[in-house]
């Protein structure tokens, strides 16, 4: 009885804090209904902003914020042109990482097998929630299998009541056993559900002033009120919601091919852009509820569902990323922990 309440509360507060985005969903899908999209890689919730009878209105707005200089820069106000005028992200591809609720380390499985097996060094990420975490990740330059076995064994080893303690026990490993360098910041974008002037935003958070200033943005884009912490979290002095709560808390540039989304469903074969509204809400508060069970999983298992579904769906990953020789994978590794850091200029 005492779930039932929490999923109906969890239910409403989606609804309420999601207002603007339920509204922006509805309206691009009937404005989609017909579209087919691979299961790989579904186009964005948010219409085409170049698209002249359908133009995007007010509720699709995006801001890309320099975590160093906290300039903010929004959709049609400049947010291609910071980007497009660093060299770093020439011929860069976007891949975006979904939510995923405990379901993050499932998704951490199905980006070790990628981080083996092909060419990442032309990649950025973008994630939220779970996904930021998982954008974080794979910007590490040093063994990505050895960072994460890491953390799974010391996490099956300390017992962690609440996703809370899990994210703060994250950043205090990843703080007293690596170091800034050994992760190439430049590469991940971090959404999050953003308040200002009374109104919910997509934030997307980018030029990190640190490795802590980047777990801060994972844990505001992780924060669901009640569930990882108190009602209010705030980021840079700003209140900041779970970025799943957006309705696209991805990066959306021109100039970045964004080849792949990457999602605890991503070898179901339908297309989630065909759920109604109300089954939308629901998946959302299944999600949250996952989060209140953490004793329920096993992380060693899902990472290893997750590792063992992408190679079995090796055929498809070829497609998206090509075939490349397994040992030109440690030459390509090596030239890329050489790389020397730097920020967005903005």
């Amino acid at each position: 009885m005492k779930s039932k309440y929490i999923y109906c509360y969890l239910s409403f507060f989606f609804i309420v804090i999601q207002y603007n985005s339920v509204l922006s969903w509805a309206w691009n899908f009937s404005s989609h209904k017909g579209s087919i999209t691979t299961p790989l890689l579904e186009k964005p919730e948010t219409l085409p902003i170049t698209t002249p009878l359908l133009e995007k209105p007010e509720i699709h707005k995006q801001c890309i914020i320099s975590s160093k200089t906290n300039k903010i820069s929004c959709s049609g106000d400049g947010l291609n042109n910071d980007i497009s005028e660093d060299d770093y992200y020439l011929d860069k591809r976007l891949v975006t990482i979904s939510p995923g609720g405990v379901k993050g380390f499932y998704l951490l499985g199905i980006l070790t097998f990628i981080k083996e097996n092909y060419d990442t060094s032309q990649l950025v990420y973008s994630g939220s929630s779970a996904g930021s975490w998982s954008a974080l990740f794979m910007s590490y330059r040093g063994d990505f299998r050895k960072m994460a076995l890491n953390m799974l064994t010391t996490l099956n080893t300390i017992p962690v009541r609440s996703l809370r303690e899990l994210q703060y026990f994250m950043k205090y490993k990843i703080l007293t056993e690596y170091e800034e360098a050994d992760f190439d910041l430049k590469r991940i974008f971090i959404g999050i559900t953003g308040v200002r002037s009374l109104k919910f935003q997509t934030h997307i958070i980018a030029d990190f002033e640190s490795l802590e200033d980047a777990i801060d943005a994972c844990i505001a884009s992780s924060h669901i009120p009640f569930v990882t912490g108190p009602l209010t979290h705030k980021y840079k002095g700003h209140y900041s919601f779970d970025g799943g709560f957006s309705g696209y808390p991805y990066l959306r540039h021109d100039g970045l091919e964004r080849i792949m989304h990457i999602t605890p469903g991503i070898w179901r074969r339908h297309n989630p852009k065909r759920q109604n509204w109300f089954e939308r809400i629901i998946y959302q508060a299944q999600r949250i509820l996952s989060l209140l069970s953490l004793t329920k999983y096993s992380v060693f298992e899902l990472y290893d569902n997750g590792y063992t579904d992408a190679r079995n769906h090796r055929e498809e990953l070829d497609n998206v990323f090509g075939v490349v020789d397994v040992d030109e994978i440690g030459q390509i590794n090596e030239y890329e922990n050489a790389e020397e850091l730097g920020g967005i200029e903005f």
